[in-house]
């Protein structure tokens, strides 16, 4: 059956064709695919120029060592807690360094690569959305080559663009026609490495299984369970055994990232709304919401999943509460089917006007130049101060910490990425990713804060770690100690970490100290009073609770 698309009758057989793009009457593969391969070299450079490395992905880098090191997944040695959301990244990252490859390089290698795809499968996703026409599938990937966001995260080290590229991948399997056993079987296999990827990429297989047999189908005839029982039945066996070794490796259903962070809540809606509030505010995305509205009606006539998936994806956003850190790290994989659905949307509006080829091409180049203007919102900013300060100065705390304290020391700290990454000793997370006592306290309704509103002072301090570092942890340019407790200092710090200046022990146990890090840097923090100050540091009276 033909797809009417504007005045234009279009063959759905074009999607199994390779594209091909028109020059004076010939068709010109390479063309086509040079194009793509421009948009990804773009898409490279982006990443380069962003040059972002998350603190969450040490996190994962430390479990990856750990593992390499025969430790297991760990992140504390003997300590079995799934700290981590990304089993697949950590994995990969594990067997890499037994390979010889340094985990970090890895990390960042791993997630450009797969940032890379996520171009080409856009393309590929709008090729069998609307077969036919390859400037619609250029404009789409171009669109996601220059997105700041997918940049940001495409050389982050964390897994959120292999997410991306492999929603991407099992979303293709489900769209066009001509599902067959093998095909949905394929598609079950790219669920399994989601869903391993990501835990909610098991959610995402459910809602594209349940579109598929909702919608009707051009026979109109119901779709056999034979279709996808092999697919089915591989998900449930290889899922099941995974499920089965994590929950006896860790003893939990659920991995202590859950916990530690807020469930689903009524009180998350409203951050979570700001949260996705923001990223449509973005330019980009609100001058293209005509067009991608006009895209919502043409492909949820053909491929409803497209629109079903961006849908439960935003929903699931809102109900998180968003995310922590910065540029929109939980879009990202949405940001692919929004540019499926603009470049669709602008190929129906052109289509139905008998505007040239050039109009639309004109309309998406638009569109991509406009991606390329700086940012200047929350979001941005908060990106800058990790990139170029905290990032950093964590890192100069964490090596200095190990050059200074005894390896057997134990440091409590916000946050743990870097910090545990470069001291190597243990470390007690006092947000509670790494720690199931923090992960299973309380949420506190006054930290507004996506992902930090658990904490437990009263824990951390009867745990007598060597180090308690306060004040999200606080290197500065000065040796100076500040004049005012180090939980104090920002209201957002002390509602996350100032139950732990209540613990009558801890005035008594502890002192302020500053520790040189290099660079001309200092951090300052709380050392245990039995515990003799490191070399070269600073010993200071302590501060009044």
């Amino acid at each position: 059956m033909n797809l009417v698309v504007g005045n234009r009758v279009l063959d759905p057989t074009d999607r199994f064709r390779i594209p091909t793009i028109a020059v004076g009457g010939r068709q010109h593969r390479w063309l086509y695919w040079g194009l793509l391969a421009g948009a990804a070299a773009i898409y490279v450079a982006r990443c380069w120029q962003f040059d972002f490395i998350a603190d969450d992905a040490f996190i994962s880098f430390r479990y990856a060592r750990n593992v390499a090191r025969g430790l297991g997944f760990v992140f504390n040695p003997g300590d079995r807690v799934e700290g981590y959301s990304n089993f697949l990244l950590v994995a990969l990252l594990a067997g890499l360094n037994r390979l010889g490859v340094d985990i970090v390089t890895a990390g960042r290698i791993c997630s450009m690569t797969a940032g890379t795809a996520m171009v080409f499968l856009t393309a590929t996703l709008v090729r069998r959305i609307m077969p036919g026409r390859p400037w619609v599938d250029i404009g789409a990937a171009f669109l996601v080559a220059v997105n700041p966001f997918v940049a940001t995260w495409g050389a982050s080290g964390l897994e959120t663009t292999m997410f991306g590229a492999l929603l991407l991948l099992t979303l293709n399997a489900f769209v066009g026609g001509g599902m067959t056993a093998s095909r949905f079987a394929r598609a079950s296999v790219c669920a399994l490495l989601l869903g391993a990827t990501r835990p909610e990429g098991v959610v995402f297989y459910l809602v594209l299984v349940a579109t598929f047999f909702a919608r009707k189908h051009d026979d109109e005839r119901p779709r056999p369970l034979a279709l996808i029982f092999p697919g089915l039945l591989l998900y449930l066996l290889v899922g099941g055994a995974y499920f089965f070794w994590r929950w006896h490796y860790f003893g939990a259903l659920l991995p202590n990232t859950y916990s530690a962070k807020s469930p689903f809540s009524l009180d998350q809606l409203p951050i979570g709304a700001a949260y996705v509030g923001g990223f449509v505010k973005n330019p980009f995305v609100v001058l293209s919401i005509p067009f991608a509205w006009l895209g919502v009606h043409a492909v949820w006539r053909r491929s409803p999943a497209v629109v079903v998936l961006l849908g439960v994806l935003l929903l699931m956003v809102i109900g998180e509460g968003g995310d922590g850190l910065p540029m929109y790290r939980f879009l990202v994989p949405a940001v692919p089917l929004l540019a499926a659905l603009i470049a669709v949307g602008i190929a129906m509006f052109c289509d139905s006007r008998d505007f040239s080829m050039y109009v639309p091409t004109i309309v998406t180049a638009s569109l991509v130049v406009l991606s390329l203007f700086p940012l200047h919102d929350e979001q941005y900013q908060i990106y800058l101060y990790q990139r170029d300060l905290e990032i950093p100065r964590w890192s100069a705390a964490g090596a200095a910490l190990a050059r200074t304290l005894p390896r057997d020391a134990v440091v409590a700290a916000v946050p743990v990425g870097a910090l545990g990454w470069y001291s190597d000793l243990r470390v007690l997370d006092m947000l509670g990713l790494t720690d199931p006592v923090i992960a299973r306290s309380p949420v506190d309704p006054a930290v507004n804060w996506a992902g930090h509103q658990k904490h437990n002072g009263k824990y951390v301090v009867a745990r007598r770690p060597a180090a308690i570092l306060l004040g999200n942890i606080l290197v500065t340019d000065s040796p100076d100690p500040p004049h005012e407790a180090l939980a104090r200092i920002t209201p957002a710090f002390f509602a996350r970490e100032g139950d732990v200046l209540d613990q009558p022990e801890f005035g008594a146990n502890y002192r302020l100290a500053t520790l040189p890090v290099g660079q001309g840097w200092f951090l300052h923090y709380y050392l245990r009073r039995d515990i003799e100050a490191p070399q070269g540091s600073a010993q200071n009276r302590p501060h009044a609770n």
